[in-house]
């Protein structure tokens, strides 16, 4: 078999031109275009302002307390990530995913979402949380502030793994540091135990009663009703009593706590 290779006379002129062509116009691109900043712009950077801030305010406590912030399990030394494992530790959760939600841009995040919601200056929003997401509360209750609402929060202090599970900087305490610091201008209204029929139901009873000197020290009232769904109803009239006259525009769920969610399979959906 005898292959005939001829020379190819293809020039080279045409892709030169091309590539010359679009460098131009990535040129001509570059120095015309004019950039306007997102809606709310300034309400969603103040919002990432605050978190950026209350995020360094718990650094700084937990350098000047002693509490070890571990570089490894937490690389942008927030001081949000928590423990693997403690005695108030409920269930198994995904360290990456604690890692990305201190992300400030979550505060603006959440300004958008809310806005996009139809929520206004003084309108009253409740929000059901767990030791879980602690930068979530965070984001959450620094959209509320850049934006004046009127949050009502009600949190069950048991936290999934690195989520608020160190004994002695639970969700309330960092809750407390930013609100005497002017940081925050909200406290959390009412705490439960969590974990299992929201009265530490798989705790220890060591994790159950560090969580209630937590919920002592910081002086928050507790719920500790017997059912599931009496501490249900018990969250729901604590959410219209502090409403007052106003109506609740708006539900936020952070966690997973079964208040909040339920028990059904549905829930994990």
């Amino acid at each position: 078999m005898v292959f005939n290779l001829k020379r190819n006379k293809f020039t080279h002129l045409p892709i030169v031109i091309i590539v010359i062509i679009s460098i131009l116009g990535l040129f001509l691109i570059e120095k015309t275009k004019k950039l306007s900043p997102a809606a709310n712009y300034a309400l969603k950077f103040q919002a990432a302002q605050i978190m950026k801030e209350s995020i360094k305010a718990i650094r700084n406590y937990r350098i000047e307390n002693g509490i070890t912030i571990d570089k490894i399990t937490d690389p942008n030394l927030t001081g949000l990530i928590g423990e693997k494992w403690s005695p108030i530790t409920t269930t198994l959760d995904n360290l990456s995913a604690k890692r990305t939600a201190t992300n400030p841009d979550f505060a603006a995040l959440l300004v958008y979402m809310f806005i996009k919601a139809g929520l206004k200056k003084g309108d009253v929003i409740a929000i059901g949380a767990s030791g879980s997401f602690p930068s979530l509360i965070l984001a959450t209750l620094s959209a509320a502030k850049a934006l004046d609402l009127k949050p009502i929060t009600i949190c069950s202090l048991g936290s999934s793994m690195w989520g608020a599970n160190n004994p002695d900087l639970t969700w309330l305490d960092m809750e407390r540091i930013l609100y005497q610091r002017g940081l925050l201008n909200y406290r959390t209204v009412a705490a439960s135990i969590g974990a299992g029929e929201d009265i530490g139901e798989g705790l220890t009873e060591e994790g159950k009663n560090l969580i209630l000197s937590a919920i002592k020290r910081n002086q928050i009232p507790l719920i500790k009703e017997i059912t599931l769904e009496e501490s249900i109803k018990k969250r729901l009239k604590i959410y219209f009593e502090n409403a007052k006259e106003d109506k609740i525009k708006l539900f936020v769920n952070i966690g997973g706590a079964l208040a909040n969610l339920g028990e059904c399979s549905e829930a994990l959906k």
